[in-house]
């Protein structure tokens, strides 16, 4: 049956449909111009369809990274940026380096206790010199200051320092320095000048170590570092010069005592 304009008449109609779905209905021909504008009606739809997809897809994962840039790296930004206690500057000579911890206003007079949380496997503490040794050679000394009530920051001069970087470990402000030791040698060469400086605190830290002690060891025992309230002051009131740690053996005994 041939039709040039769409039936208005129902019987018509239903007859229409009643012979499409027969048992014998035969398949209907679409005629080539039909199937032609079919195909390139679908493939334009699909190219429609696959821009949008495209474009929804991307702007999903532009707001998920986004949002996960805010959930993780802003605070963490922030966090960092109110625990650090402490930096670097140029020293005024080559190969010279001033590390500065300010002064804390806001604390109390509440005398503390330096707490060593960690050290490497096998490494305690030497009787005789009062540094930390272990069976391979390996030394960290390690002294506690506070600063005097008239100091405006603690100031410590690194010499011949070839690397330095301020570190956050834990809720503590790490400022690491390198120095060289070309030419040098015996049983303890220290080659690790590190200060450790605590938030809302006027106490600090100073670790000499050897050579054979990793940055990530020293990033754990500093980690671990803490203080406690005590009745007995057991810090060495900073007064502008730190015990130097020379380079190479040293028979010098540091006071460690009243060191926990």
């Amino acid at each position: 049956m041939k039709h040039d304009s769409f039936p208005y008449n129902e019987t018509e109609w239903n007859k229409i449909v009643d012979d499409a779905f027969a048992p014998d209905a035969q398949p209907h021909v679409f005629s080539e111009r039909y199937t032609s504008r079919k195909q390139e009606f679908r493939r334009q739809m699909e190219e429609s369809h696959m821009k949008q997809h495209k474009f929804r897809m991307k702007k999903s994962l532009t707001a998920a990274v986004a949002v996960a840039a805010a959930i993780v790296v802003i605070p963490t930004a922030v966090y960092a940026s109110t625990q650090i206690r402490g930096y670097f500057q140029n020293g005024g000579g080559e190969y010279q380096q001033e590390m500065v911890i300010p002064k804390s206003d806001s604390v109390s007079d509440q005398i503390m206790a330096l707490q060593v949380g960690w050290m490497p496997d096998g490494m305690a503490t030497d009787p005789s010199s009062g540094k930390y040794r272990d069976p391979n050679g390996r030394s960290i000394t390690m002294l506690f200051y506070k600063m005097d009530n008239t100091d405006d920051a603690l100031t410590h001069t690194v010499n011949y320092s070839v690397s330095q970087e301020t570190l956050t470990c834990g809720s503590n402000t790490v400022l690491y320095a390198v120095t060289d030791t070309t030419g040098v040698s015996g049983k303890d060469v220290f080659d690790k000048d590190v200060w450790v400086a605590f938030p809302d605190s006027n106490y600090a830290v100073q670790l000499y170590a050897t050579t054979g002690v990793t940055k990530e060891e020293i990033e754990k025992i500093a980690e671990d570092l803490s203080l406690t309230p005590s009745d007995k002051e057991t810090a060495e009131l900073w007064s502008g010069e730190p015990q130097e740690e020379a380079t190479g053996g040293t028979d010098e005994v540091y006071k460690v005592d009243d060191y926990t």
